[in-house]
């Protein structure tokens, strides 16, 4: 009489398989949404060379950004200060 595989045994062989299945699919994800010639945090590859002009732009805007949203706290921190002297005389 044959002795039939334990049930733990099936599920770690199910496990395993379910695990080997998402694997590939995840390799698959990754080697079609890298683009051509590499991906693009790497610096010898093409994507990242023709990002550069971008990001250079992109950090000087967002520098920009950073200054006027200072300016813009400021003078509402101003403002504020300045009502709360007003509610303080009247």
């Amino acid at each position: 009489m044959a002795r039939s595989i334990p049930w733990w045994v099936k599920a770690i062989i199910a496990g395993g398989a379910v695990g080997g299945i998402i694997y590939l699919g995840y390799e698959a994800v990754k080697s079609l949404s890298t683009p051509p010639g590499g991906p693009c945090n790497d610096p010898s590859s093409p994507c990242y060379q023709a990002l550069q002009p971008y990001k250079e732009q992109f950090q000087i805007c967002a520098d920009e950004y950073a200054k006027d949203l200072d300016a813009f706290i400021k003078e509402i921190h101003s403002k504020e200060q300045a009502l709360h002297n007003l509610s303080l005389i009247l």
